[in-house]
């Protein structure tokens, strides 16, 4: 761990050269439940994170790679609330805060990683401990925003996140029923996961053809468009996952905040792709996938969102 914030990689191929650091770190984990608390205890100690960031490998030289870690975090966008989430005392972004432990700086280079595989293997073996998941929450929460802009951003396919697994790290922490009340009672989960779907989909609407342009909106699927590769995927599936626990949805329908906004987003697939054709090509040759991934998108985000509550409201 010292080794990998005391050195900086410019590039995920770098990174990923620590095979035989990882294949180290994999064997101790296999050895039992007492060294993954060793571990455990190391990523979430406070002073032994700060000692890291005034200690050099080298005597008398500062540790520059806090310094890029710093430089980094500076660089990096947040996360905007909606106005129908927003309070009197909340705030209008979702800041990502500056990393207190060394779990806290891993998740962090870990999303401006790209999600390396080998990386995610080893915090994911780490969740087997329940009392390490239930603290990783406030970290993961951390930097979800982060995760947010990266999606929506990246357009060249190296720097693309692989999105997929990120469902591997969060469907550990969301299925788990006290963790994401948890969440949700000191993490504003709801709020935060709200506002990812709002920010995913508002990157690709456009005025609405059928009445008032200037007022509503609607969606529109490209050949090459972000949501047909089906980036938005993931944030749905945390969304579902955490309703799936029926504390989540009722919270989420008692809420005007949260059920207000949820229509707003929806209101956005009405109406979606009508008479709407790409202008660079011939119509002719334009092909009716555009059509299914729309028709697909509308079953993924609205209708198993209204599926998964109605399974909750409708008990007894």
């Amino acid at each position: 761990m010292h080794h990998l914030l005391s050195n900086t990689y410019s590039t995920i191929e770098e990174f990923t050269s620590l095979t035989s650091l990882f294949d180290l770190f994999d064997d101790l984990c296999n050895a039992g439940s007492c060294i993954r608390t060793i571990f455990t205890d190391c990523l979430l100690n406070i002073e032994l994170y700060e000692k890291f960031n005034t200690q050099s490998l080298i005597d008398d030289l500062p540790n520059i790679s806090y310094d890029v870690y710093l430089q980094q975090l500076n660089e990096t966008s947040s996360l905007l609330m909606p106005i129908s989430l927003r309070t009197d005392n909340s705030s209008v972004y979702f800041h990502i805060k500056k990393a207190t432990c060394l779990l806290d700086e891993i998740l962090f280079w870990l999303v401006k990683y790209q999600i390396p595989e080998r990386l995610l293997k080893s915090l994911l073996m780490l969740l087997t401990d329940l009392n390490f998941k239930s603290l990783c929450i406030r970290s993961f929460l951390n930097i979800y925003g982060m995760i947010i802009d990266r999606l929506i951003h990246c357009q060249n396919s190296r720097e693309r996140m692989n999105s997929s697994r990120l469902v591997h790290m969060s469907v550990q922490l969301f299925s788990n029923s006290n963790i994401t009340v948890q969440a949700i009672k000191e993490y504003h989960l709801m709020e935060l996961i709200l506002s990812s779907l709002y920010s995913i989909f508002a990157n690709i609407q456009i005025n609405c053809q059928l009445q008032k342009p200037k007022e509503n909106y609607h969606l529109v699927i490209y050949e090459m468009d972000f949501s047909k590769n089906m980036h938005y995927w993931p944030i749905i599936s945390d969304f579902i996952n955490i309703l799936s626990h029926e504390y989540a949805s009722r919270e989420f329908l008692l809420e005007k905040r949260f059920f207000i906004t949820w229509i707003k987003i929806i209101s956005w697939f009405q109406g979606m792709n009508v008479n709407h054709h790409e202008i660079e090509s011939e119509i002719l040759l334009q092909s009716n996938t555009n059509y299914l991934f729309a028709f697909t998108m509308e079953t993924e985000c609205c209708a198993m969102v209204v599926w998964t509550i109605v399974a909750h409201i409708m008990k007894p």
